[in-house]
């Protein structure tokens, strides 16, 4: 606040790919630093790590989000409704990616994903 943000009246916290992921995991903390009058709003731009199984019928890509939440040690910012439905030391990639952990969410975010098609140019 120290910076200028204390005299704000609109505020955006915004972040793309890994940042739209912590984005989504500190808007609500954020916004809550705020009085209610500041209109803070959250934008998670490319930030979306599908949560799906491979060709092998496993997660095999949830070691790399248990790998990100170790090494950042960011366990504690996850959701903390999802995290409770998880025992200790479970694995917790389903509160990581933006397709589950949006449901924790409770202030106003805006999603953003833009899927571009591969063109194939002549040789």
């Amino acid at each position: 606040m120290e910076k200028g943000l204390a005299n704000a009246t609109k505020v955006l916290l915004t972040g793309c790919s890994a940042g739209a992921l912590a984005t989504m995991l500190h808007c609500d903390d954020f916004s809550a630093k705020f009085p209610q009058e500041v209109s803070v709003k959250c934008l998670a731009d490319a930030g979306f790590f599908l949560d799906v199984k491979d060709i092998s019928g496993e997660r095999t890509f949830w070691s790399v989000f248990d790998g990100v939440v170790q090494l950042q040690n960011i366990r504690n910012v996850l959701p903390k409704d999802c995290l409770a439905k998880k025992e200790p030391k479970e694995v917790v990639p389903p509160c990581l990616t933006r397709s589950n952990s949006h449901a924790y969410i409770c202030h106003h975010i805006t999603l953003v994903t833009l899927f571009l098609p591969l063109v194939f140019l002549p040789r």
